[in-house]
């Protein structure tokens, strides 16, 4: 998996007032369709291959509805004659970009050819390099169907499970399926393992370096993080290495510093018998911040790379991309520009809404605060209560504001404060009403 964020895009979207249609298309030709659904809203998505001689497999992802994704397919080879065609078809797009002429663009492509030939590109590279590879340690190889996408991230906000506002998080690419058969022309397995172990190691790294390649510009260069680079960046920076298997992992688990999810992996493949290479502690590069971990096959020498999140490839960190080049162009043929300006207004009255809900919050809690204080026909018992229902409110009034976004969330973040001011009132009476009850009794 390979991520571009950028934080010069587009600005969000309020995701519950938009419905998207999820659309599947080859070649440009809608092929299927799907129902109506919210903007940001988890989908199930299945690609499934039936081979001869291995059957049925299926590859599950979860993505979000309103992100766009171009699916490389690599049943073997991807020749440069036509890598040269997709190439040519994105200058076509640009000369007409250049020339303010906008008849028959769409958002295939201006974007989606974009995600296409860099999960094409990804493959063709791989697939080259790995020719070069074979013949140099004696082996033959066949690449097995194998499935890569590319694709525009969404980043989603929400609240009680609706998504209230959607940003443009980047760019990730997720290998998600690479395979082949390889045969040693000599019947040496210690060659065959070697040459998984490279072919693994150059797949992980094309899968930041390729976007690298396409999105960089001399003056805003884009950098990557794959699991190979992410242990070669950590071992640069005097962070161990360790190779962790069922024999040292007693010594060496405890030790490690990385988030709980990696943690649960490196310890799960262990035990499973795999072999794990993984730094010490997360590294910080580009603002990510994470790990890089390979889980290898001893016997064949297959490995996953991963990295934090359970990506299985890389991400790829920057402030610039030709993504932001891609949005702009679609906004200049003029799709999607009332979107970017009812998101802009959201945005605003977001931030003064917060502004003055905080200010609300805090009067609130310094009102209830002074009348604990100062009202001298409150009992020690409703003081406390009265200073304590004050702090919870605050802390979760805050917390309802923090949260927010968009309209719903305004209006649902304003309910919580309401609603708690009630409890609390209710709260009070409570204990006025006991403390009356109690004087009767005595009198």
């Amino acid at each position: 998996a390979s991520y571009t964020s950028t934080s010069n895009s587009i600005s969000s979207l309020p995701a519950y007032l938009v419905n998207v249609v999820p659309e599947l298309k080859i070649d440009g030709q809608l092929v299927s369709t799907g129902a109506p659904i919210t903007l940001g809203k988890e989908l199930s998505f299945t690609i499934s291959l039936n081979e001869p001689g291995i059957g049925l497999s299926q590859i599950d992802n979860v993505i979000l509805a309103g992100e766009y994704y171009g699916i490389g397919l690599d049943t073997g080879r991807i020749t440069a004659e036509y890598l040269n065609a997709l190439n040519m078809k994105l200058g076509t797009t640009k000369t007409k970009l250049g020339n303010h002429d906008h008849d028959g663009l769409t958002k295939d492509t201006l974007i989606g050819d974009f995600l296409y030939t860099t999960a094409a590109a990804y493959f063709a590279e791989l697939d080259a390099t790995d020719e070069i590879t074979a013949k140099t340690m004696n082996v033959v190889h066949y690449r097995a169907p194998s499935i890569g996408m590319f694709s525009l991230k969404l980043d989603v906000r929400g609240l009680f499970n609706v998504p209230t506002g959607v940003n443009l998080k980047g760019m990730m690419m997720d290998a998600d399926r690479v395979m082949q058969a390889v045969i040693s022309k000599d019947g040496n397995m210690d060659q065959i393992r070697k040459y998984m172990f490279k072919s693994g190691i150059t797949s992980s790294a094309l899968e930041h370096a390729i976007p690298e390649q396409i999105f960089s510009t001399a003056d805003s260069p884009v950098e990557g993080i794959s699991a190979i680079k992410a242990i070669q960046v950590a071992s640069g920076q005097g962070i161990p290495i360790y190779t962790v298997t069922n024999i040292n992992a007693g010594t060496v688990l405890p030790q490690l510093s990385i988030s709980s999810e990696a943690k649960d992996d490196v310890i799960n493949a262990v035990y499973a018998g795999k072999t794990v290479i993984t730094q010490k502690s997360n590294i910080t590069y580009n603002g990510w911040n994470g790990c890089g971990y390979i889980v290898l096959n001893p016997d064949t020498g297959a490995a996953a790379y991963m990295i934090s999140g359970g990506m299985n490839g890389s991400y790829t960190p920057t402030y610039w991309s030709g993504l932001d080049t891609v949005m702009l162009m679609s906004d200049s043929t003029g799709y999607g520009l009332n979107a970017v300006t009812e998101a802009s207004m959201e945005r605003e009255i977001n931030v003064m809404y917060r502004g003055f809900a905080y200010i609300g919050v805090l009067v609130s809690f310094a009102m209830d605060i002074h009348h604990a204080f100062t009202d001298p026909n409150l009992t020690t018992a409703q003081r406390t209560a009265t200073i304590s229902l004050a702090i919870g409110t605050a802390i979760f009034a805050g917390l309802a504001v923090y949260l927010s976004a968009g309209l719903l969330g305004i209006v649902l973040s304003l309910f919580i404060t309401i609603l708690l001011n009630i409890i609390k009132v209710i709260i009070m009476q409570s204990i006025i009403n006991s403390q009356r009850e109690r004087k009767i009794r005595f009198a």
